[in-house]
């Protein structure tokens, strides 16, 4: 009795791992290393930051600006969310930052829209900056249509373009550079946008 029991609760915990998968896709992946913050639920680890800086991002929808906006108005800003781990991606690394610029109006009704988003990832040891670059190669080698590597003065580039399974982000790049002057030598700079 008591093995139909756990063959049972085996197969029914198989069975909700099953639905609760998704297939990895380009934008889901991207949205991953965003936090989520472009899908309804984020990521808890940044859901209070979000709700106290960036509350456009709750809104349904982007709305454009009409030509009526004054643009003496408009203020510039960003704000940097810091983390030390990443929900979504295994690596090391000693510092994370994700920047999310906007423009913040004071017209209510387009108080506040995200111009761009920019992911950095920090370390002071090269060889994890370049496994980190790896990683991230290696994961939108598998979710692209089109790819371009390239190196210039010590610095690595890598920019892929999704033309299946269109959604949010279809295009993405991401730099390793060496950086003398900061805190921590090496940086991976990810952004959605590509020069393929």
């Amino acid at each position: 009795m008591s093995r139909k029991y756990i063959v049972s609760i085996c197969f029914f915990i198989i069975f909700v791992n099953k639905l609760s998968s998704q297939e990895l896709t380009f934008d889901l992946f991207t949205n991953q290393l965003f936090f989520n913050i472009y899908t309804p639920q984020p990521d808890k680890s940044i859901t209070s930051f979000l709700n106290r800086y960036i509350p456009a991002i709750k809104e349904k929808g982007i709305k454009s600006l009409p030509a009526t906006v004054d643009t003496a108005s408009v203020f510039e800003e960003i704000h940097s969310f810091l983390f030390l781990k990443h929900p979504h991606l295994s690596v090391s690394f000693k510092r994370g930052k994700l920047d999310i610029q906007c423009k913040r109006f004071e017209e209510k009704e387009f108080y506040q829209q995200i111009t761009n988003v920019k992911l950095w990832f920090e370390f002071d040891d090269q060889t994890q900056a370049e496994i980190a670059f790896s990683r991230l190669v290696d994961n939108y080698i598998i979710l692209s249509t089109e790819k371009k590597f390239s190196a210039q003065n010590g610095s690595q580039k890598a920019a892929f373009i999704n033309t299946k399974n269109i959604g949010l982000f279809n295009s993405v790049q991401f730099r390793l550079t060496v950086d003398n002057i900061s805190e921590y030598r090496y940086k991976i700079l990810f952004e959605t946008t590509n020069t393929l």
